[in-house]
């Protein structure tokens, strides 16, 4: 796969199947991120990465001068696009010895300060690929919340002097973001549209959504019709 070194705008992403693609994949990609990034930036990188099948996975942990202070890890239930995305859907783990050794090794070796999501693909079991370390909070950290694991509060306190509490047992718990590409999932993937459909509304599965603030939720609507259009246009250029 061939995608971006920055991560603005339209996605640009190609997945090659063959040689004769490659000069065009390669274009398009870089194409695509120039279109993106601003004439300030310079011309972006274009990536080549072997394709991993599998699971995705993250190993999540907030280091202070190099020690860990807290971790937790997920699995990615469903993405958006499917061929490999965002968490559109996504489950905590609670343990997992291969997964967690994989991304405390990395973070150790680093020496690592601050918040860091390591991402793997694959099968713990048997092989985790490295794909990035995202050097910031990640988009699925509402899983680490609903799971009971508050990293910024955490942070906080570090940044405060003071020491975070003892950890409590990571929950188990799914969740979903319906406007968050579970939707687009579900219609992209008709045999998985109704278990999209249940996780977006069953009282068992963890969401975003606040009965008590919809003000965020009617814009996130409008904003989602506005992108289903552009959304499904990507999904038929990857393919």
């Amino acid at each position: 796969m061939l995608k971006s070194s920055r991560e603005e705008g339209r996605k640009a992403v190609r997945y090659v199947r063959s040689e004769g693609d490659l000069d065009r994949a390669f274009e398009e990609v870089r194409a695509i991120a120039a279109e993106g990034a601003g004439a300030e930036s310079g011309e972006p990188l274009v990536l080549a990465q072997e394709y991993v099948s599998g699971d995705g996975f993250g190993f999540s942990a907030l280091y202070w001068n190099g020690r860990r202070r807290r971790s937790f890890m997920h699995r990615r239930v469903r993405e958006w696009p499917p061929t490999g995305g965002a968490s559109a859907a996504a489950e905590s783990v609670p343990e997992c010895a291969p997964l967690e050794r994989a991304g405390a090794a990395l973070l150790d070796a680093l020496a690592w300060h601050g918040v860091a999501m390591v991402e793997f693909k694959g099968d713990p079991a048997k092989r985790l690929v490295l794909i990035e370390i995202n050097a910031k909070f990640w988009g699925s950290h509402d899983v680490a919340l609903a799971a009971g694991v508050c990293f910024p509060c955490d942070l906080v306190a570090l940044l405060e002097g003071r020491e975070p509490p003892p950890p409590s047992p990571v929950r188990a718990v799914r969740f979903s973001w319906p406007l968050g590409g579970d939707l687009w999932y579900g219609l992209a993937r008709p045999a998985a549209l109704p278990r999209v459909l249940w996780d977006a509304i069953s009282p068992a599965v963890a969401h975003s959504w606040r009965w008590s603030d919809l003000g965020p939720h009617v814009r996130e609507i409008a904003q989602w019709a506005r992108s289903t259009p552009g959304a499904f246009r990507e999904l038929k250029e990857l393919a």
